[in-house]
C-alpha cells in the first residue's frame, strides 16, 4: 500500500493483483468504508493489478488494518449493493431481455434517456412495493456474476489481513504511474463534494476581499 499526495488531494494505491472485478468491489466498500470514518474520498481508479483512491484526507498506518478487515464485506456489501447504480444498470439489461420494456416500437426508437428513465422508476417501484419480485433476483445474481467477485474478494481480504505493507512517499512511485494516468475512475458521491464546495467558497471570498483592499489601498 502506497500513500502520496499529488495535485493537491491524499492518493492510496493498493496493488491486489487480483484483477479488475475484484478491485471495483473492493473499491466501491472501501471508499464507503472511507467516508464513514471521515477521509472525504473523491474517487477511485482501478487496474487488473491496482486500486488507487483520492480522498482529502490521507489513510494512516493505523487506519488501514480497519478499512481492508475483512468484514468489509459484512453490512457495508449490502447497504452497497442496494443503493449501488450498478444494479439498475444491471436492471436496464434484465427489463429489456425480459421484454419488460421495449427499446423499439413500430415508426419509433426510445433514446437511452428514455429507456434509462423508465428502467430506473421501475425498478424503485419493484425494490419499494415487491423486493422479493423475480426480475430483482435476476438483476442481483446477474450483478454478483458478471460485475462483481466477491469470492475472490473474500479471499483477498482474509490473505492481506495483517500482512500489508504501507509506504508513505512524497511522491507517485514508477509502479503507481499507469493507474495514476488511468483516464476513467468513479466518482465517490459523499461529504468530499460539500468539502470541496466550501473549500472553493473560501477562496473566492479570500479573491474577493484583496480585490477590495486593493481598491481601497488606491
Amino acid at each position: 500500500v502506497e500513500q502520496f499526495p499529488h495535485r493537491g488531494r491524499e492518493w492510496l494505491v493498493l496493488y491486489t493483483f487480483d484483477g479488475r472485478k475484484a478491485n471495483q468491489t473492493l473499491g466501491m466498500l472501501l471508499t464507503r468504508r472511507m467516508e464513514r470514518i471521515g477521509l472525504l474520498p473523491l474517487s477511485f481508479t482501478l487496474t487488473d493489478y491496482a486500486l488507487l483512491i483520492t480522498s482529502l484526507k490521507a489513510v494512516t498506518p493505523e487506519q488501514m488494518p480497519q478499512l481492508v478487515a475483512p468484514d468489509l464485506l459484512g453490512d457495508e456489501l449490502e447497504e452497497w449493493i442496494l443503493d449501488s447504480p450498478m444494479l439498475k444498470r444491471a436492471f436496464r439489461n434484465v427489463s429489456t431481455i425480459s421484454g419488460l420494456t421495449e427499446q423499439r416500437h413500430p415508426g419509433s426508437q426510445k433514446s437511452t434517456k428514455q429507456i434509462t428513465f423508465s428502467t430506473d422508476l421501475i425498478y424503485d417501484v419493484l425494490r419499494r412495493y415487491e423486493p422479493e419480485h423475480i426480475l430483482l433476483s435476476v438483476t442481483r445474481a446477474d450483478a454478483e456474476r458478471d460485475l462483481l467477485d466477491i469470492a475472490r474478494l473474500s479471499q483477498m481480504l482474509e490473505r492481506f489481513s495483517g500482512k500489508f505493507r504501507y509506504y508513505a512517499l512524497e511522491r507517485a512511485s514508477p509502479m503507481a504511474v499507469p493507474v495514476v494516468v488511468t483516464v476513467r475512475s468513479e466518482v465517490v458521491r459523499g461529504a468530499a463534494e460539500e468539502a470541496l464546495l466550501d473549500m472553493s467558497r473560501q477562496e473566492e471570498a479570500e479573491q474577493l476581499i484583496d480585490e477590495i483592499k486593493h481598491d481601497i489601498g488606491q
